[in-house]
């Protein structure tokens, strides 16, 4: 498994209440670093996946489940150039 950085811009929530971080944490959102600035809602996430892909379908499925509502606007997903070793279970 490989660590990437996934990061999802939504418009359309007004602000961040305790109401959308509850529902995006029920989701499967946890792991996401929040942030709203001009209206946007920011989610970034480190998700470890075997590929881009099925990291950024992970994030968005657990977006979708929160069922917060607002419209994605943009979505930026990568490699981080430095991969973390892998803590021992």
């Amino acid at each position: 498994m490989k660590l990437f950085s996934v990061s999802i811009t939504i418009d359309g929530l007004g602000e961040l209440t305790q109401s959308i971080e509850d529902r995006l944490y029920e989701g499967g959102c946890g792991d996401a670093l929040l942030s709203m600035r001009d209206g946007l809602l920011t989610l970034d996430f480190e998700r470890k996946a075997s590929s881009l892909g099925e990291a950024v379908i992970g994030c968005l499925a657990d977006y979708s489940n929160s069922r917060t509502g607002g419209e994605i606007v943009a979505l930026n997903a990568y490699k981080p150039l430095r991969q973390q070793p892998a803590a021992a279970d």
